[in-house]
């Protein structure tokens, strides 16, 4: 992607530094995008928060990212990850603000996962947060837990998604 692209994206994570609900905030296109993942074998996610899939403020709707990956030796660690967006973002000068988001929410690069996991291009789905099934809960109930199976959803199209972000800017 462009400079200006990495920008906006880094920017965007919220991180610690920033908590809110949702892990990256497009304020100007007007969307949040919640990424979780999963080592399940299908498609399903540990959940706690039903606010998580609320559009909140000027945003008009939140995406749900949903990553599965596996355990592989021959796979790559959060730390090998972390060492290759570094040096990406070191030629944008965005290196420093990158490393502040991440220890904020996961501690120094020492603390990071060795342990190696794999995943493709398939492997990663959006999905409208709207979608995403969740308990009905009333009032005077706080700390709800589910897993929500997204195997039955159909995804949005990534370049769809693109393109509507391209148009919108």
């Amino acid at each position: 992607g462009s400079s200006s692209d990495m920008r906006e994206v880094v920017l965007s994570w919220q991180s610690k530094l920033k908590p809110t609900l949702h892990d990256f905030t497009f304020s100007e296109l007007g969307f949040a995008l919640e990424i979780k993942t999963t080592t399940s074998p299908i498609r399903a996610h540990k959940l706690s928060d039903l606010n998580q899939f609320d559009a909140i403020k000027d945003l008009s709707c939140v995406y749900f990212g949903s990553l599965m990956i596996e355990a592989n030796l021959k796979g790559e660690s959060i730390k090998d990850i972390y060492s290759k967006i570094l040096v990406k973002l070191e030629q944008e000068d965005l290196a420093t603000e990158f490393k502040s988001r991440l220890d904020a929410s996961y501690g120094s690069f020492k603390s990071l996962s060795q342990k190696k996991y794999s995943s493709s291009i398939k492997a990663f789905k959006i999905f409208d947060s709207l979608k995403i099934p969740k308990p009905i809960v009333s009032g005077h109930i706080s700390d709800v837990n589910w897993t929500s199976n997204l195997e039955h959803l159909k995804g949005i199209q990534i370049d769809w998604l693109l393109e509507q972000i391209k148009n919108s800017g």
